[in-house]
């Protein structure tokens, strides 16, 4: 005999299929999300913009600024960034988490959220101070988001399997799996 569940007790049971901190992080970005929006938060305050580092008045300043490093991370746009966001987190972040354990799993996200945007740091440095082309703009382009943490997972995920992806249908090699999402 057929008995269906209820949507309610099908999300209980999904939310709960999922590792503890992969739920952490979710539940702590929905969090921030909701707070920016009661509290009518400034993005600006929390992006990892390269001026606010770079131009500062003091090195003292400069280096008061680097908690940017970390939290531009966590704190997104707007709603369908943070649901893109999600979406793809919950896709992968379980499967990071089991492989590697729940502590490491803490610990990794953290690093590749700050390594993330030292590199997006790097970059805009790059793309400012070359001699070849200049772009005064994109010292004070504000970053936020959890993408650089998602892309570092799909690299992972993408290099432990030969299997190929499929995305919107279509058949993807894993090697070129997190350049095409």
């Amino acid at each position: 005999m057929y008995t269906e569940t209820s949507p309610a007790v099908r999300l209980k049971v999904w939310f709960y299929s999922i590792p503890l901190f992969t739920r952490f992080y979710m539940l702590f970005m929905i969090g921030l999300f909701i707070l920016q929006l009661i509290t009518g938060i400034n993005e600006q305050k929390y992006c990892l913009a390269p001026y606010f580092i770079w131009n500062s008045d003091s090195f003292i300043s400069g280096f008061a600024q680097c908690y940017r490093f970390i939290t531009s991370s966590f704190i997104h746009f707007g709603l369908i960034h943070l649901l893109m966001n999600m979406s793809a987190f919950q896709a992968v972040g379980p499967w990071f988490e089991r492989t590697v354990g729940s502590l490491p799993f803490l610990w990794n996200i953290l690093i590749f959220a700050i390594s993330s945007n030292l590199i997006h740091f790097g970059l805009v440095l790059l793309l400012e101070y070359n001699p070849i082309f200049q772009d005064s703009s994109s010292l004070s382009t504000c970053s936020l988001g959890f993408s650089g943490v998602l892309f570092a997972l799909f690299m992972i995920k993408s290099s432990s399997t030969e299997e190929p992806q499929r995305i919107f249908n279509i058949t993807v090699s894993s090697k070129l799996y997190p350049w095409v999402l």
